[in-house]
């Protein structure tokens, strides 16, 4: 592997069909020209290598799913467990570095899909409890205020939250869950907006721990009274948590829990336990399960195409195993 700032390369030894000789000081052409065929001189020359292979240098897309990993043993739990944190397991970001090749934007861009919070000099992963209980008293703070989605004060926010928030935990998560406003305050100063999309799947992602498989309105109706009123959960906002299914034995649609984040970490094996659990998919449905694997030109079509066989019914795109019926 070779890094770079914003890029990760494969090398790869690769044949060449004719050998290369590397000879030192040999002359090539005007060097070797003279005007009298008689001024011939012979000259011995040693090679010193004779070379049959190259190497072929290919960007890639770094494999970063060991990410998690390495960072779980250390994750941050709240304050009253850091006593019992071994220090061994803590990671600077010079020692991930080290350990995982990939370049520095990618791992940076990484480490924001992980929700990792620095954390008194070390990256620390923010574990799924605190997470949601952040989120949760948020967005009760949200309600309190009667605010729009777009009028988001975060220095308000965690003034009112900071005894229940450590605040580099609190810095992640607004983050991830806000972007900038178009409105400002009085003062001029930023307001944000809820990201509405991650907000609900937080939501959903502790119904479906609670209840993996729900009856489809049930689960909608619950689902609607645990998010707050200026926010209304949709079925897309499921994708790579969980599936909508028609139940036949029991002649209903239900909302099964399939976290992307539980499935095998091998290409081929989770397409495997995917068509398990569903036997055709639709290109919506499936991309979120499979962009981890995405590297360089292998975009989600072109895993599909690999790995999967296409098919069109009623004008609807299908993908279902390759080997299958």
């Amino acid at each position: 592997m070779l890094c770079t700032k914003n890029q990760t390369y494969e090398i790869k030894e690769a044949e060449i069909s004719n050998s290369w000789l590397l000879v030192p000081n040999l002359k090539l052409n005007e060097a070797t020209y003279t005007q009298e065929t008689t001024d011939r001189i012979i000259e011995r020359k040693d090679i010193r290598k004779i070379f049959s292979s190259y190497y072929e240098v290919k960007e890639i897309k770094p494999n970063l799913t060991n990410l998690s990993t390495l960072l779980t043993p250390s994750s941050f739990n709240g304050l009253e467990y850091e006593s019992i944190i071994d220090q061994g397991t803590l990671y600077t970001w010079e020692r991930l570095q080290n350990e995982l090749q990939a370049s520095d934007y990618e791992l940076k861009q990484a480490l924001e899909d992980f929700l990792i919070a620095n954390i008194d000099g070390y990256l620390r992963l923010v574990s799924l409890d605190v997470e949601g209980r952040s989120v949760n008293l948020m967005l009760d703070y949200f309600v309190e205020q009667s605010w729009e989605l777009d009028e988001v004060d975060k220095e308000n926010t965690y003034e009112c939250l900071k005894e229940l928030i450590y605040e580099p935990v609190f810095n992640v998560i607004f983050k991830k869950y806000t972007g900038p406003s178009t409105k400002t305050k009085t003062d001029g100063s930023s307001l944000y907006k809820y990201d509405e999309g991650k907000c609900c799947a937080m939501i959903a992602k502790f119904l479906l721990a609670a209840s993996p498989v729900t009856e489809y309105k049930e689960f909608m109706e619950i689902w609607k009274n645990g998010s707050p009123e200026k926010m209304q959960p949709k079925e897309e906002y499921l994708c790579g948590l969980a599936l909508v299914i028609y139940n036949t034995s029991k002649m209903q649609k239900e909302v099964v829990s399939c976290p992307e984040t539980d499935l095998p970490n091998n290409i081929h094996d989770r397409l495997n336990e995917l068509f398990k659990i569903k036997a055709k998919w639709t290109p919506e449905e499936i991309t979120p399960y499979i962009m981890r694997f995405t590297r360089g030109t292998m975009n989600a079509n072109a895993l599909l195409t690999k790995y999967a066989r296409c098919s069109t019914k009623n004008g609807i795109k299908y993908y279902s195993s390759k080997h299958g019926k």
